[in-house]
């Protein structure tokens, strides 16, 4: 580092730590000769006053080592020129006690100093550190207020939208949001704002600066009462690549699913037929042949039919047929089947008295079976299913209660999440791919309705949903 000083034109250079080395002396120099024009004033009343400053700049920059040094200095200054009234150097008496004293507070002084000088590079070396990672992170990082307004934002968002900072602070929400889901990340903020230190995500698709549109996630924290930060931390991420993918193998899935329908009915048909031949024919030995070929056929078309149930709802095509009918036909109905197909399990059913609600019943049936054949399958050890209806405030609930293997609390969130079964119960053999509880809850969803459970794992679960009823229809 080379310092430059101009004097009468004259450029010196010198190493830049030997100019500082001698600003401290002539500070002190300075202070000493100021002390000595007002000696009533600065000096022989308050010996040791302004020579405190020398040391604390001094360990302030350029350590405690040279401060020390500085401060027997500035002491042996005190005592020769205010502490001795002959300008001698006072080495007994008070005088030389002050003078200890003197050098031990410019000696913790100097500790403090530096113990402080190290904090604060070491609070700068994590803040750069902590800056370099969120500035070099792919994923954009903002900070928000509660009223959803940004106040920081990483550049990632400009690779990501193509705003800078400043851009993204000045635009309103509503115009960065793509239209259609809007409201999805309205309701995200209102569900973490309720919660202070909670996470939630949303996925939605925001417009970037060239007008083109795309997806990302955004995983919101609250910690508007964090005194650090105070603020929603959202980190944002591009997804558009992983939508387009999942879109494509859902579209793959529809059209499979479609072709498939035809040659798979086709199948059943001729089961059926065979079926009828066998039965006929008396033939003892093919019948369990015909009779595993009928279960193969009908396992594959309720997969086919699951497959189909999905790319619908996917695409928004789930169509309900609604009308009035009484929820406790289907719950009788299905009773009636399970106990026909299922020998190990007594299905008990606890019926209340409901009103007529309006809904599609083919669907709703769908949601009951489904719950009461996982109930069958992950109750391998059970001898009962419990199938209730209860009439609640504005609302029917339908339960279906098993005794079996339960599911593991780590895994209640995503139970109703598309393919988790393996996931669920890795510690035994299903069939399935795991549909039929992401279809009911759309079903239910879509009825305006709620769902849910209840669970402990090696005890069993009991699985609800509930269907709105019109005002007035409260008593059946």
């Amino acid at each position: 580092m080379i310092t430059r000083f101009a004097i009468n034109d004259s450029a010196y250079k010198l190493p830049g730590n030997v100019w500082q080395l001698l600003i401290s002396p002539l500070l002190l120099i300075a202070i000493t000769q100021l002390k000595l024009n007002f000696p009533d004033l600065l000096g022989k009343s308050t010996p040791f006053l302004l020579y405190f400053s020398v040391v604390i700049i001094t360990a302030r920059y350029w350590g405690r080592n040279y401060a020390i040094i500085l401060s027997f200095a500035a002491a042996y200054c005190a005592n020769y020129y205010f502490i001795s009234r002959q300008h001698t150097l006072v080495t007994s008496g008070p005088g030389a006690i002050q003078t200890l004293i003197f050098l031990g507070e410019c000696v913790l002084i100097c500790s403090i100093g530096t113990a402080l000088s190290k904090a604060r590079k070491e609070v700068q070396r994590q803040s750069g550190r902590f800056r370099a990672v969120i500035e070099n992170s792919q994923d954009a990082i903002l900070l928000l207020t509660a009223q959803r307004e940004v106040t920081y934002a990483s550049p990632a968002i400009f690779t990501i939208l193509g705003y800078s900072d400043a851009e993204i602070k000045a635009l309103p929400e509503n115009q960065l949001i793509h239209p259609e889901d809007y409201q999805r990340y309205l309701d995200a903020h209102k569900e973490i704002i309720a919660s202070p230190g909670a996470h939630t995500k949303v996925q939605c698709r925001c417009v970037k600066r060239n007008g083109e549109s795309c997806w990302v996630e955004g995983m919101i924290t609250n910690l508007l009462e964090d005194e650090a930060i105070c603020a929603l931390v959202c980190n944002l991420r591009d997804i558009t690549l992983q939508v387009e993918l999942l879109q494509q193998k859902e579209q793959f899935i529809g059209v499979a699913s479609h072709e498939l329908k035809t040659p798979i009915t086709s199948l059943k048909m001729y089961a059926q037929m065979i079926s009828k031949k066998v039965h006929e024919s008396n033939d003892e030995t093919i019948k369990p042949l015909v009779k595993q070929l009928d279960k193969v056929v009908n396992r594959t078309t309720g997969l086919i039919t699951d497959l189909l149930d999905v790319t619908r709802i996917n695409n928004g095509r789930l169509t309900l047929n609604k009308k009035l009918f009484n929820i406790n036909d289907l719950i009788r109905e299905v009773g009636e089947q399970l106990e026909v197909i299922n020998s190990r399990h007594r299905i008990e059913l606890d019926i209340a008295e409901l009103p007529q609600i309006m809904g599609d019943d083919l669907r709703l049936r769908q949601v009951i079976v489904n719950m009461a054949n996982n109930a069958i399958k992950y109750s391998p050890n059970g001898d009962r299913i419990i199938i209730r209806s209860r009439l609640l405030q504005g609302s029917v609930q339908v339960l279906v209660k098993d005794f079996g293997i339960g599911i593991e609390k780590q895994y209640h969130q995503v139970v109703f999440d598309r393919f988790v079964q393996i996931e669920l119960k890795k510690s035994y053999t299903m069939s399935g791919i795991g549909l039929g509880l992401f279809i009911s809850a759309e079903i239910v969803r879509a009825h305006g309705g709620d769902i849910g459970f209840e669970s402990e794992y090696g005890k069993g679960s009991e699985f609800w949903f509930t269907l709105p009823l019109s005002p007035g229809q409260e008593k059946a």
